[in-house]
Order: C-alpha cells, then sequence, then structure tokens
C-alpha cells in the first residue's frame, strides 16, 4: 500500500480546515495537488475518507479512523526527527501543553518558564481549553501533556495519569469584605449572596452542588458566569461577590492577601489534579523537562 507522508499530510490538513483551498494555500500546494493526494490515499486505502456537505469537507467514518492513526504516526515522526537531534547535541524543539481551564494555576505555567530559561529558543505551544478536547489533542498527538482534574473513574484510556496535587473548593472574596468581620458564619447563611458561578468544567459545579446537597442547603440562585480567571479577580476586588475556587487556582491572591478564604466548610469537593501524557516514552527531551519542573514544583506546591 502506496501510503506517502505528503498524502498525509494533506489529508491532515483537509480534515482541519475542511476546505480544499484553504489546505492547499496553508501547505503552499494547488488545490488540484491537495485533491490528487487524498484521492490516491482513499484508493490506497480502499474507502471514502471524506464527504463533501454545506459545512464543507466533513470526515467518513473510515476517515474518522484513518485520522486518529495518521495524527500518531505524523507525530511519532516529528518526534523522532527530535530524538535524532538530541542525541546530536541539538537544541531547541517543540514543546506543547496545556492546561484545563478550572486548574490553570501557577504550576504549569513556572515550570514551563524554567525550561525557558535553559532553552530560550524553545517552541512553546501553550494552551487551555476543557477536559475532553485536551484529551483528544493529547492522545493524537497534538499536545504532548496538559494539567487537569481526575476524572471520576480514576483514569483516562490511553494516557497515562501523574497526580500532582489533591485540592478542595473554598469559598473566596476579596480583603476587605464584610463578611469576613462576622464571628460565626454558616453555608445556609450565604445563600442568598451573589456568587460567581465554577469556571467551564461542569465537574467544579457539581462538587459544589454536593457541598450543599450534603447538608440540605438550597443552592444559590444568584450567580454569574465568569471564565477569564482575570476577570474573576477583577471582580472579586471591586465587589461583594463570592466566588467557589480551587485554593491552587488562586494561590498568588491568596498569598499576597488580595483574597480571603472565608471560614466556612465546603464539604465533599476534594478533588485531585494530575499530569495527562501519553507516557514518558512518547515525551520529547524537553516535553520530559517539564514533567521535572512539575514535579520539583509539586513538592512544595501542595494546599
Amino acid at each position: 500500500m502506496n501510503v506517502n507522508i505528503r498524502r498525509i499530510k494533506a489529508f491532515i490538513m483537509v480534515a482541519t480546515t475542511h476546505n480544499v483551498t484553504e489546505a492547499a494555500r496553508r501547505m503552499n500546494m494547488t488545490a488540484p495537488a491537495i485533491t490528487k493526494g487524498v484521492r490516491e490515499l482513499e484508493q490506497a486505502l480502499g474507502a471514502a475518507l471524506f464527504q463533501r456537505t454545506s459545512q464543507g469537507m466533513q470526515l467518513t467514518a473510515e476517515g474518522k479512523a484513518f485520522y486518529l492513526h495518521s495524527k500518531r504516526a505524523l507525530r511519532e515522526l516529528e518526534d523522532g526527527q527530535r530524538a535524532v537531534s538530541d542525541l546530536r547535541g541539538g537544541v531547541g524543539g517543540k514543546v506543547a501543553v496545556a492546561a484545563q481551564s478550572d486548574v490553570l494555576n501557577f504550576m504549569l505555567p513556572t515550570a514551563v518558564a524554567q525550561v525557558l530559561k535553559r532553552v530560550p529558543d524553545l517552541e512553546l505551544e501553550f494552551a487551555g481549553g476543557d477536559f475532553d478536547n485536551l484529551v483528544h489533542s493529547t492522545r493524537v498527538g497534538d499536545l504532548d501533556l496538559f494539567v487537569g482534574l481526575v476524572p471520576e473513574a480514576g483514569h483516562v484510556d490511553g494516557l497515562t495519569v501523574e497526580v500532582l496535587y489533591e485540592d478542595e473548593l473554598s469559598i473566596v472574596v476579596r480583603a476587605d469584605h464584610p463578611l469576613l468581620q462576622k464571628k460565626r458564619l454558616t453555608l445556609k447563611e450565604l445563600t442568598n449572596q451573589s456568587w460567581i458561578r465554577p469556571t467551564e468544567s461542569l465537574t467544579m459545579e457539581h462538587l459544589l452542588k454536593d457541598s450543599f446537597d450534603s447538608d440540605s442547603i438550597p443552592y444559590p440562585k444568584r450567580w454569574i458566569m465568569v471564565r477569564p480567571l482575570g476577570a474573576m479577580r477583577t471582580i472579586l476586588y471591586n465587589t461583594d461577590f463570592l466566588a467557589a475556587v480551587s485554593r491552587m487556582r488562586v494561590h498568588e491572591e491568596l498569598g499576597a492577601g488580595l483574597l480571603k478564604i472565608l471560614p466556612v466548610e465546603l464539604p465533599n469537593t476534594r478533588h485531585q489534579v494530575a499530569i495527562f501524557s501519553r507516557g514518558d516514552e512518547y515525551l520529547s527531551r524537553w516535553a520530559r523537562q517539564v514533567v521535572i519542573a512539575l514535579r520539583r514544583i509539586k513538592r512544595g506546591a501542595n494546599p
């Protein structure tokens, strides 16, 4: 079967852009050449990989199956080139990492910064996103690793899970919030307060709801949704809003005294945060250095 790298790259680009013309532009090729490469690949595989729709070129069931493996194969070849470069004393290279939005704290940026100090010409991709998309990107090799919440099952098929730390939800407010002056405060008293809803992941919101449900306390009704951490901080600093967040997510703000934790326990909100990757054998030299830096930070950063 004649399946060469150029055809695989053309196939992946069409699958990514859903458009032959755009794929050709990005690959500095002509549209007919892209179309020819995809057709030859389909003939070699004996299956149609795309169907034309009003939303552009969409993968067939066979195309989706081949896409996953072709992405991995292409990434493995790129990793092999980097491995040869490493053995020859080369520097630089590429690292692609991400953090699930709910756990985007200082740890991963600090680890990456430590590696960049040693290798300033390292090509870095740093992303965020929801758990399912990060899992998919890591499986196909678009990401070397990501930091995220450990699912209830405790594992993810096809990925290794290395726990970094355990955390829990806390109720944080600005440093001069009037509720901090109360000698005794209960969760029930907070149901009528204005809250910032836990961010993108439903996991955090479910944990918070379970906390209220465990004591049969009505869940707060006054919420706003604020996803970027910077925007949430600004609102907290300038209003009487409450936010239920993981302590590590606001580690620096708590350390600087800009935010305070209300002395109200949120039971049943303990959770784990871990490094997700395809395993050490698939990590490049510098991706492994990011993991090593994370382990070093972990030793002194547990809540």
